[in-house]
């Protein structure tokens, strides 16, 4: 169970939430370094969906090429990740990897932080903090914020490069204005 208090606005205008969990924490979420679904705001992170503890659409436990179609991320990848620390699947007797939900939501934050730049360095900062434990929660907030500037400036640059491209696209005649006459 999980509630949530509402503050003054944020720096974005929106009222600051504050997350509050009640109650036990289920053996998925367990692992502080799983991302907290339980006790987030919501259960979807831009359009990634949570995957709820017993609720995997296929399987409790993914293979390698399954949990490569399941996050879009190519078995290759996941290899790597695990081979530089990033994840540390489980195996069955035979040797074969198994992928469990928190192994893939691990998958989903990483190509969210790949998608904003954030660098495999940092990336595995993060999760090194992550597995150490709630103490490091400051660490992981300041370095999340840190990245946060960097993704929210490089927005504003493309979208100054954005107008700039629309501009000459105005004058080219494209977007809806019609060509210009050669008469």
């Amino acid at each position: 169970m999980s509630s949530i208090a509402t503050s003054g606005p944020s720096a974005s205008g929106r009222p600051k939430a504050h997350r509050v969990c009640t109650g036990p924490r289920s053996s998925v979420t367990n692992d502080l370094s799983a991302l907290d679904f339980e006790c987030a705001l919501t259960h979807s992170v831009n359009g990634v969906t949570a995957i709820q503890p017993g609720q995997i659409t296929t399987s409790p436990h993914l293979g390698v090429s399954e949990a490569a179609d399941h996050t879009g991320v190519s078995a290759h990848t996941l290899r790597y990740y695990e081979r530089i620390g990033l994840l540390r699947v489980r195996r069955d007797a035979s040797g074969h990897r198994l992928y469990g939900s928190h192994d893939i939501q691990r998958v989903m934050f990483i190509t969210r932080l790949r998608q904003t730049d954030m660098p495999i360095r940092e990336i595995q900062r993060y999760f090194a903090l992550a597995d150490a434990g709630p103490a490091t929660e400051p660490e992981r907030l300041e370095l999340l914020t840190r990245h946060r500037e960097a993704v929210r400036a490089k927005l504003q640059t493309l979208g100054s490069a954005l107008e700039a491209i629309e501009l000459k696209i105005d004058i080219y005649g494209g977007a809806g204005c019609p060509p210009a006459s050669t008469s």
